[in-house]
């Protein structure tokens, strides 16, 4: 933690905020907090101090080159929501109307109704052939025939209505879609460079990943090293160790 209290490298759990900087309550300067188990430590000694800020180095430049590409990622990224809204509000209106769904289900219900003629027009037509001979059934068939027929033609034509309706309101959102498809192209271009960032912020996070475990293994030696040369106070006795000012 350095002296200000604002700035700190910290390696674990960002649960143990409010216990690190609690540690500051009796500390002038800089320090170094860690845990071993259950027992929290404080490091003040000047040396140990030097060494750890030191290590600490070896992340600043990948991770300074990290937050330069987020500062490039930002814009772009701003600029896609702003898109994504607008694509959601043309979406909104790009459905499929009441009027056309209902003229879908009617053409559905008509269909069904056609192909019950057919089949009983099929019927007829064998009936006929079979009556070979027998004017009266033929000309009776016939009648009937002439019916379903009408019948027919009736169902095709309000067939035929429903389809035009149909017709005219996908032709309405043919017309609404265009702009989408002109926004998702638009979509696709401003893609492009968040693409290319995102891998040099793949790549540079694999930079900083090992250079924070180079930091890592060097604070855990100079961990040890403050434990093995009684330089590591617990936090329950600081109140008896002098401070010592950091450099």
């Amino acid at each position: 933690v350095r002296s200000s209290g604002d700035e700190m490298h910290m390696w674990g759990s960002i649960d143990e905020i409010d216990a690190i900087k609690a540690a500051r309550n009796g500390a002038n300067g800089e320090y170094l907090w860690f845990r071993r188990g259950k027992q929290a430590y404080v490091v003040t000694d000047p040396a140990l101090l030097a060494r750890a800020l030191e290590a600490t180095r070896q992340t600043d430049e990948p991770e300074r080159r990290m937050e330069e590409l987020e500062a490039q990622m930002e814009p772009h990224e701003r600029k896609m929501e702003l898109l994504e809204e607008r694509m959601d509000a043309l979406s909104d209106d790009s459905e499929p109307t009441s009027r056309a769904i209902a003229a879908e289900r009617q053409m559905e219900i008509l269909g069904r109704k056609q192909e019950e003629l057919a089949r009983r027009q099929e019927k007829l037509a064998q009936q006929q052939e079979d009556a070979e001979g027998d004017e009266e059934l033929i000309a009776q068939l016939a009648r009937q025939m002439e019916t379903l027929g009408e019948q027919h033609d009736e169902l095709g034509r309000l067939m035929d209505e429903q389809a035009k309706v149909v017709d005219e309101e996908y032709g309405r959102i043919e017309v609404r879609q265009a702009p989408m498809q002109a926004l998702s192209r638009e979509m696709e271009l401003a893609s492009e460079p968040m693409e290319a960032l995102g891998e040099q912020m793949e790549a540079q996070s694999r930079v900083v990943e090992k250079a924070s475990a180079r930091v890592e293994r060097e604070l855990r030696k100079i961990i040890d090293e403050a434990i093995a040369r009684k330089l590591a106070i617990p936090l329950a006795a600081r109140a008896s160790v002098p401070r010592v000012k950091a450099p």
